[in-house]
């Protein structure tokens, strides 16, 4: 049997096209499978991960279960000695104050004369840096920086041995706006979850009433102190200056100061421990540098 060209022609296309819906079939098939497959293993991943986090729950020791089996997320902390505002506190604030306002730096204001990029101050970027000197200042301003700076780290000699806090202790401290602090709570979480029982102190930042009293009630049967950072940072009326403005991470090193324990762990509010973190205190470099 003989097939005209045009039939001929006419049985070629139709086997080409079949050839390609088989093949777009195929990938599609693929494709389809490409996709799928991730969401199936997150899927699994997520509900394994929630079966270990919610499962949990943290309840309190007590002398009757003393012999029971010992479980990682059986919550048993030590009382703190939380302290609080005291009047210490505030009077070391009030010094340290008042050496910052007269540490304040003299002139015009410290502007950068052209915008600033990062990869200018990184040793190991793309490019040598050859001159790094961005800011150029009078003389006279500069030498100004200087001798306040010594004046300033010369006060802290003499403050740092009135800092107050109770001697032997060791806590965590957080920080958290008021608004916020969710976050906070879910790294508190993750804390007793992995079996910590250091106190903890958080310390919010502008937090409004109503937030203090959720924070303290939600958080208290962990171990947790809520203290508004706003408490310290009052100046005395008879002070000749104002209250200083902080912002966000201003806020680390002055929980650092005002928190009561003596051995501090600073823990990010958004950062979580996958391990119990006590030991910390207990090894070097801390033991012999307090770092």
């Amino acid at each position: 049997m003989f097939l005209s060209l045009e039939e001929s022609k006419s049985a070629a296309w139709v086997h080409v096209l079949a050839s390609r819906r088989h093949l777009v079939k195929i990938t599609a098939l693929l494709i389809a499978t490409i996709f799928a497959l991730p969401l199936w293993i997150f899927s699994s991943d997520l509900s394994y991960t929630n079966q270990r986090i919610t499962a949990p729950k943290f309840k309190p020791e007590t002398s009757s279960s003393s012999n029971a089996s010992t479980s990682t997320y059986t919550y048993d902390a030590e009382t703190p000695q939380f302290t609080g505002l005291t009047s210490q506190v505030a009077d070391f604030w009030s010094r340290l104050s008042n050496e910052l306002y007269k540490a304040q730096p003299k002139g015009d204001e410290i502007v950068s004369p052209r915008p600033l990029n990062p990869e200018q101050f990184n040793p190991h970027g793309s490019k040598a840096q050859i001159d790094i000197d961005v800011l150029k200042l009078p003389t006279e301003q500069f030498e100004s920086l200087k001798q306040t700076h010594h004046d300033y780290v010369q006060s802290l000699r003499y403050l740092a041995p009135d800092l107050p806090f109770v001697r032997d202790t060791r806590g965590v401290v957080i920080t958290a706006s008021g608004a916020n602090f969710g976050i906070a709570v879910t790294a508190v979480l993750m804390l007793r979850h992995v079996g910590s029982k250091l106190p903890v102190q958080l310390f919010l930042d502008s937090a409004s009433e109503y937030e203090h009293k959720l924070c303290n009630t939600s958080l208290a049967s962990l171990d947790v102190q809520c203290l508004n950072m706003d408490d310290f940072l009052h100046v005395p009326k008879s002070a000749n200056y104002s209250t200083p403005h902080f912002e966000k991470f201003e806020f680390k090193a002055f929980a650092l100061i005002f928190s009561s324990f003596q051995n501090i762990l600073f823990l990010d509010s958004d950062a979580f421990p996958i391990r119990k973190p006590d030991y910390l205190f207990d090894v070097e470099p801390y033991k012999s540098h307090g770092l």
